[in-house]
């Protein structure tokens, strides 16, 4: 009976979750570069060392398991959570 009326209040309510999920080209573009410019740095700067530091080490693992370690996606995964139960 009211499909339609729901329908017209879902809309808004996707369209900010869309928002969310996706940034813009230039903030991607702006990501990318910082990405190339640090990895350029970081290569520039270890190039004489003979040995690893362990403070890289430990950034590399944080950013690769992103649910342990201290950069957390856990609101992220809230959103998604609350949207596969609206589905």
């Amino acid at each position: 009976m009211f499909g339609g009326l729901a329908a017209m209040f879902d809309f808004p309510v996707a369209q900010a979750v869309m928002a969310r999920l996706h940034p813009p080209n230039v903030v991607w573009g702006m990501l990318f570069a910082l990405a190339l410019l640090c990895a350029f740095l970081v290569g520039y700067d270890h190039a004489g060392l003979k040995s690893r530091s362990p403070f890289y080490l430990l950034v590399i693992l944080d950013l690769e398991f992103p649910r342990v370690g201290v950069v957390r996606v856990e609101r992220f995964d809230q959103l998604l959570v609350a949207l596969r139960d609206t589905m």
